[in-house]
């Protein structure tokens, strides 16, 4: 099968940027022919503001891009993990013109929220949810703080539900939870374009037999991530145990001060893959404290394939994930205290703790192997295209 792979790179690579290059992985280590088109963030300084408005809501670049791409080479699939901002939603209407397919993974809230976290003022917010114009989120800056830079957000989204871009030129949908699907048709996208599938990793690391006793946080280093809480909680730490964060973002220099001053804390910055794969390896216990729904955290994932245990806030996707008690620990969003307390548990009781990472891996393997992922994304293609010939269009 010939695939071909479109994504936007943001400024700071992230989970969305990593998910890219693992689903073309896969589908080359099992035979398929993938072919990429990028766009990087990196731009935006050149072409300036405007030109960068313009594009978020018509990119006519990538829509000849695309066009070009499906008639010198065709293809049987489109994969778009992101579009936004800098290559738009113009390359569902290239690929519809030229009769192939589109599949849209789903990684945040973007089509229905304007900063795609469903969260403001640090608090879960749905005020735009199921509205024909996001005008809330404008009103509050939701995106990057600036009424001017949402209102362009909100003007891509709005001129995309008036065309049925949505609904009239995706096939498929494919989020990671039913609360991603739930979301998706509040805001308007037809039930049958949606279909679940998980997350995953590839290739498998294993499972760790040697653990360290340090905790440890991946990701990035901002408030939406329950950073706040998650210092509140450790400094009610014993000394002895130690908080490693790995990550970048806008509170980096602020967590390295502080680590000068809490010897119970370390902060590492970012690492290469490999090397925070290798500190979840060596975790006691892996802790996840957002305080947004978020999509399905691949650093959970990957703490469950190496066998560890994971400590999470009680909401959206890692309450699905993490079973309180079995393969760790859930903690209301936000409470530092009950952090704290879940943490002390993690120590203090051998056994359970050996019981949960067990369960661990047993959810790797159930839920969240490349096999799967695989199996489900072959489904996925075999619908789409089993589609595309009974109606004979895309």
């Amino acid at each position: 099968m010939r695939i071909l792979a479109v994504h936007n790179r943001y400024l700071l690579g992230g989970g969305e940027d990593l998910s890219h290059s693992t689903e073309v992985a896969l589908l080359r280590s099992h035979g398929h022919e993938v072919d990429e088109m990028i766009d990087d963030n990196r731009r935006i300084a050149r072409l300036g503001n405007l030109r960068a408005a313009l594009r978020t809501i018509w990119s006519t670049e990538a829509f000849r891009q695309i066009a070009e791409r499906l008639r010198k080479s065709r293809y049987d699939i489109i994969l778009v993990q992101n579009f936004f901002p800098l290559i738009s939603p113009s390359i569902y209407y290239a690929a519809s013109r030229e009769g192939t397919p589109v599949i849209q993974f789903i990684r945040n809230y973007r089509l229905i929220c304007l900063n795609a976290y469903l969260l403001r003022n640090g608090k879960i917010c749905e005020d735009c949810v199921g509205r024909a114009a996001p005008w809330p989120g404008v009103l509050h800056g939701c995106y990057r703080g600036s009424r001017a830079a949402s209102l362009v957000v909100a003007a891509m989204l709005v001129v995309h539900r008036l065309l049925g871009t949505w609904n009239k030129k995706v096939n498929r949908f494919v989020t990671l939870t039913e609360l991603g699907k739930e979301k998706l048709i509040a805001g308007g996208i037809r039930a049958e374009k949606i279909v679940v599938r998980s997350n995953f990793i590839h290739p498998d690391p294993g499972i760790e037999q040697e653990k360290d006793e340090y905790a440890l946080f991946v990701g990035r280093l901002s408030p939406e991530k329950g950073i706040e809480p998650l210092l509140d909680g450790w400094g009610k730490m014993p000394v002895d145990k130690k908080l490693i964060l790995v990550g970048n973002g806008p509170l980096l220099e602020r967590l390295i001060q502080k680590a000068r001053f809490q010897p119970n804390l370390e902060v590492v910055g970012a690492l290469p893959l490999e090397t925070t794969l290798g500190m979840i390896r060596g975790a006691k216990f892996l802790i996840f404290p957002s305080i947004l729904y978020e999509g399905m955290p691949r650093t959970i994932i990957e703490a469950f394939a190496t066998g560890t245990p994971v400590i999470a806030s009680n909401l959206g996707a890692m309450a699905d994930m993490v079973e309180h008690g079995s393969n760790g620990f859930l903690f209301p969003a936000g409470d530092g205290i009950r952090l704290a307390e879940m943490a002390l548990a993690m120590y203090s009781d051998p056994d359970l703790y050996a019981r949960m990472r067990l369960k661990a891996r047993q959810a790797y393997e159930t839920h969240y192997s490349s096999g799967l992922a695989y199996q489900k994304m072959i489904q996925i293609f075999e619908d789409v295209l089993q589609e595309k010939k009974s109606n004979g269009r895309t």
